[in-house]
């Protein structure tokens, strides 16, 4: 037992030390109440020590997202890919069924894709807006003499497009965060509805 116990708490360094103190000492007691003195028996209880971790990181990135979900701050995007990450690393190492699994997997992932693809052609037509206005700007007063009336409509133009483009980036600021709860979202559902929950993780709660 000592064994599966000091492999879990490796598993865990990621959490603060009172919620991995708190954490082994739930388990080590589970695992003493129920008699399972031996590391395989408390493999077969519990599963392996790397795929309750992986659960247990979950779950507490899960819960954390929930208690902070009425403020937003500067990493709420960052702390969503990393959710999201430890829901895909916790459904890889639990025992449900294959297709299942993988059909979870690459949903989350075609999800990320489609996000960063949006995100990308965003990007493209934001730096694209920019660097117009510059290259038109410049046109624009080397041929302001010869060609006066194209070289003001063209920088007319130009501004127009810079304007878009610098009002096209709090619009992607907020698409990229909204990308990121929906597909948090779904994966947070998709984890509960596909992992199996051993009894210590139900007693729990």
């Amino acid at each position: 037992m000592n064994k599966y116990i000091d492999e879990l708490a490796g598993y865990l360094t990621r959490l603060n030390k009172s919620d991995l103190a708190d954490t082994i000492e739930y388990y080590r007691e589970y695992l003493i109440d129920g008699n399972f003195n031996n590391y395989d028996a408390c493999v077969s209880e519990l599963g392996t020590p790397r795929a309750l971790a992986n659960k247990i990181l979950a779950d507490e990135s899960i819960n954390t997202e929930h208690s902070d979900s009425t403020k937003y701050n500067e990493h709420d995007n960052t702390n969503s890919t990393m959710t999201i990450w430890l829901i895909i690393i916790a459904i890889l190492g639990s025992p449900v069924w294959i297709p299942i699994t993988g059909a979870v997997i690459i949903l989350i992932i075609a999800m990320l894709i489609i996000a960063i693809a949006i995100l990308l052609t965003l990007g493209a037509i934001i730096v694209s807006g920019i660097g117009s206005f510059f290259i038109v700007v410049f046109w624009s007063i080397t041929n302001l003499m010869n060609h006066l009336i194209v070289s003001l409509l063209l920088f007319g133009l130009s501004l127009a497009s810079l304007g878009i483009s610098i009002l096209l980036i709090p619009f992607t600021v907020g698409i990229a965060r909204l990308l990121m709860k929906l597909i948090k979202s779904v994966s947070i559902s998709l984890y509960k509805k596909t992992v199996r929950r051993n009894n210590a993780e139900k007693r729990r709660g």
